[in-house]
C-alpha cells in the first residue's frame, strides 16, 4: 500500500515500484482492488512523465487483464485506465494504444456484459474529450488491423472507409448502452462524448444522430434542465460514493483512495486529485454549451446533409433539442 501514502519527497523512488506492481498484477487477479488502488496513486502523482516512462508496465497491467477477467474484475480496471486518460492526456492516448485497442475489440466483439460495455464508454468519452484525434487513429489502426464486427456492415454499405465503420459501430454500441449508466458523473461524462463526437469530422455519428441527441438531451435534462437528478450540470460526485473524482461507488477503490485523502502521508497525493478534479472537463463543461458547439461543428463540416438529417428527426427528440439548446 506504499504507492497510496506518498508524500512529496518520496515520490520518486517509491514511483519505481510500477514495473514490480504490473509484474504481480500479470501473476494473479487476487489483488486486482488493490493493485488498481496503487496504479490510480502514481497516475495521480506521476500524471504524463510516469506514464510516459512506464508505459510498458501500464499496458501490461490493462492488456493482460482486460477481457480476461470477471465482470467485478472489468469494473475495477476501466476507471482505473479513465483516469489514466485524464490525469495524462498529452501522453496515455498514445502509450495506452494496445490497451485500448484491446478494450475495442472486447466491446465490438460481444464478449463482454452490458454493465461493462456501458463503464467503457467512459474510457472513450475520455479519448474524445482529451485527444479525439487519438479515437480516429485508433479506429484507422484496428481497421488495418482486420477488425470488422457485425455492427459496422451497414456503415460499411453506406460507402463509409472501415476506419469510420467502425467508429460508427461503436457509436452504435454506445447510445444502446448509455442507459445502463447509473451514476450522474458517468452518464454526463458519457453525453459530453458523444457530444464531441457529433463534432468530427466522419459521416458515421449522423448515422446515429437521432439516438445520440436523445441520448444528450435526456442527461442535459438530468442535470441542468431541472429532471430528477436536480443538478447544476458540474459532474461532481453525485452518487459516486467517495471523494474521487474519477471513481465511481461501483470501483471498489474508493474506501483505500478515501483513506488515503485524509492520511498526512498522502497529502501530495491528495492535492494532485484536488488539482486534476479542478480542470477536469467534466466539472467545467456545460452540456448545452457543448452541444451547441457540436451542432456547429457538424453544420460546418457536413453543411445541408447535417441540416437535412436534423429535419428528418423525431418530432419529440427535436422538441428536446430545442429545449437544451435554448432555442
Amino acid at each position: 500500500r506504499q504507492l497510496t501514502r506518498l508524500t512529496h519527497g518520496a515520490q520518486q523512488p517509491l514511483l519505481t515500484l510500477l514495473p514490480l506492481l504490473a509484474t504481480a498484477m500479470a501473476s494473479s487477479t487476487e489483488h486486482i482492488a488493490l493493485g488498481c488502488t496503487c496504479t490510480a496513486a502514481a497516475v495521480v502523482l506521476g500524471g504524463g512523465l510516469l506514464v510516459a516512462a512506464y508505459g510498458a508496465e501500464l499496458n501490461t497491467i490493462f492488456s493482460g487483464l482486460l477481457g480476461n477477467v470477471n465482470e467485478r474484475g472489468m469494473l475495477l480496471l476501466l476507471p482505473c485506465l479513465e483516469l489514466v486518460l485524464a490525469a495524462a492526456p498529452g501522453v496515455a492516448p498514445a502509450v495506452l494504444a494496445p490497451s485500448l485497442g484491446k478494450l475495442l475489440g472486447l466491446v465490438l466483439g460481444s464478449t463482454e456484459s452490458s454493465l461493462t460495455v456501458a463503464a467503457s464508454l467512459c474510457v472513450w468519452a475520455r479519448l474524445l474529450l482529451h485527444a479525439p484525434d487519438a479515437l480516429s487513429a485508433l479506429m484507422s489502426s484496428a481497421a488495418a488491423a482486420g477488425l470488422m464486427p457485425p455492427q459496422a456492415a451497414a456503415p460499411t454499405a453506406a460507402g463509409l472507409a472501415p476506419p469510420e465503420a467502425l467508429l460508427a459501430a461503436l457509436l452504435d454500441v454506445w447510445v444502446e448502452a448509455c442507459d445502463s449508466l447509473a451514476q450522474p458523473r458517468s452518464r454526463k461524462l458519457a453525453a459530453l462524448g458523444l457530444c464531441r463526437a457529433l463534432a468530427l469530422p466522419s459521416r458515421a455519428p449522423l448515422l446515429h444522430l437521432d439516438a445520440a441527441l436523445a441520448a444528450i438531451t435526456g442527461v442535459w435534462y438530468e442535470l441542468e434542465g431541472g429532471g430528477d437528478a436536480g443538478g447544476d450540470g458540474g459532474g461532481g460526485d453525485e452518487g459516486a460514493g467517495g471523494g474521487y473524482a474519477w471513481l465511481g461507488d461501483d470501483s471498489g477503490l474508493e474506501v483505500d483512495l478515501t483513506a488515503a485523502t485524509i492520511s498526512e502521508e498522502a497529502q501530495g497525493e491528495a492535492e494532485r486529485r484536488t488539482q486534476l478534479r479542478e480542470g477536469d472537463p467534466l466539472t467545467t463543461l456545460r452540456l448545452r454549451d457543448t452541444l451547441r458547439g457540436a451542432l456547429d461543428a457538424a453544420a460546418a463540416a457536413h453543411g445541408q446533409h447535417f441540416h437535412d438529417t436534423l429535419n428528418r428527426l423525431d418530432p419529440a427528440i427535436g422538441a428536446q433539442l430545442k429545449a437544451a439548446v435554448g432555442m
